[in-house]
């Protein structure tokens, strides 16, 4: 009974050991990968293990959770199935792997999980922060771009067609004219009316006659 308890003992002991020893491989590994922060829904994207700090070949799980921690991707592995699924044996004879999200937008997380090839049992999971958006957003912010564009274009047509355009008689005829645009001057020649005109020719007429009346009376006398 003695011995029995003793080797009981020892059992416990090795159990212990070996259960800290699982947990301190578990809370070890590290994996780096990377992806966008940005993807769209109905549109493949990779997602590229960059480095594991553990040796060995490794099932694959990568998979895109929703804010209710639901998976809502699907991962390339010959086929389209489903992110639940390990892809076997897959790391590191391939370090990049095509997902896509069908019917879900909005924040979620990217996990990838690793589990030694053969095992049932995974390793620590890392997940990430992602957001998924629909195609058709990224058309309506670009096209609400172009019409903030065209806008400004066109109020910038209709001021310049709109100018206000002063005109200011200087003497001697010359006409000021002046807006945004740089100021002209124009020279306008002074036009006399037909009425001095004809003042002028009676005047010299009538000067013309006394001095012919004069001529005419020296004339006589003599």
């Amino acid at each position: 009974m003695k011995a029995m308890a003793i080797n009981s003992r020892y059992l416990y002991l090795f159990l212990l050991f070996l259960f800290f020893s699982c947990l301190n491989f578990v809370s070890a590994i590290n994996i780096n990968f990377d992806f966008p922060d940005k993807v769209y829904q109905n549109t493949e994207f990779n997602v590229n293990i960059i480095d594991v700090d553990v040796a060995g070949t490794f099932d694959v799980k990568i998979s895109l959770l929703n804010e209710n921690e639901k998976i809502v991707s699907r991962i390339y592995a010959e086929k389209w199935q489903s992110s639940m699924y390990y892809f076997n044996s897959a790391y590191p004879s391939q370090n990049s792997f095509k997902l896509i999200v069908e019917n879900y937008t909005g924040s979620g997380k990217l996990c990838v999980k690793l589990r030694p090839s053969g095992k049932s049992s995974g390793l620590e999971e890392v997940c990430k922060e992602i957001t998924v958006l629909m195609k058709y957003e990224e058309k309506i912010s670009v096209k609400s771009d172009e019409l903030l564009d065209n806008e400004m274009s066109e109020n910038m047509t209709m001021k310049s067609d709109n100018k206000v355009i002063e005109r200011v008689q200087l003497n001697g005829g010359a006409v000021m004219e002046y807006n945004d645009d740089p100021i002209i001057l124009e020279n306008k020649p002074a036009h006399t009316t037909s009425y001095f005109g004809t003042r002028i020719i009676l005047i010299y007429g009538f000067v013309v006659l006394c001095v012919i009346i004069i001529i005419l009376l020296s004339l006589r006398i003599l």
